[in-house]
């Protein structure tokens, strides 16, 4: 088995809403979760996002999507939130992750993904 592994969440964010919250349980075969980036393939300027594991804050509500976007402008490293020192333990744990989208800002469905690096 790998020793590390990403977990993809596929999200989409329905048109019209200006909040938007996702649960998801993650793997069972990894003990920490220890990064994590979004990828979308538009910029989602003014979209602000707050990530918890079993209650631990990871990225605060109201933090820019944007600056954790993976793109073909920036390696996918460079995208990586690394909270690895905070030994996260995520075996079978939920994520919460909750969306502020700014009113007018976008007008059909918001498809994006969360890549959760999780660790053994």
């Amino acid at each position: 088995m790998n020793s590390k592994q990403y977990q993809r969440i596929d999200i989409t964010i329905p048109s019209g809403v200006t909040h938007y919250n996702v649960q998801e349980q993650l793997r069972s075969d990894y003990k920490y979760a220890t990064g994590l980036f979004f990828f979308c393939d538009k910029p989602l300027t003014g979209v602000t996002c707050g990530v918890k594991i079993d209650g631990n804050e990871i990225l605060p509500i109201g933090s820019e999507l944007d600056l954790f976007r993976w793109n073909n402008q920036i390696s996918r490293n460079e995208a990586l939130w690394d909270f690895s020192d905070d030994r996260i333990e995520s075996s079978q744990k939920t994520i919460d992750i909750h969306f502020d989208i700014p009113e007018g800002g976008y007008y059909a469905d918001v498809k994006l993904s969360l890549m959760v690096l999780l660790k053994n």
